[in-house]
């Protein structure tokens, strides 16, 4: 399983890039962000499918 503290402290141990840090969005953020915009193909891809099944 995957830990993502882990990964970027493993990343930071094992590069010269010391100052990585993880960028976790506000509560604000998730609420207005949307992974898929609605005019994006994968978007329109998705609809479709959603639509047969």
């Amino acid at each position: 399983m995957n830990d993502a503290n882990r990964i970027v402290g493993d990343f930071c141990a094992q590069t010269d890039c010391k100052q990585a840090r993880r960028y976790l969005p506000s509560e604000k953020e998730m609420q207005g962000g949307c992974p898929v915009a609605t005019t994006s193909a994968t978007y329109k891809v998705a609809r479709f499918i959603q639509h047969l099944f």
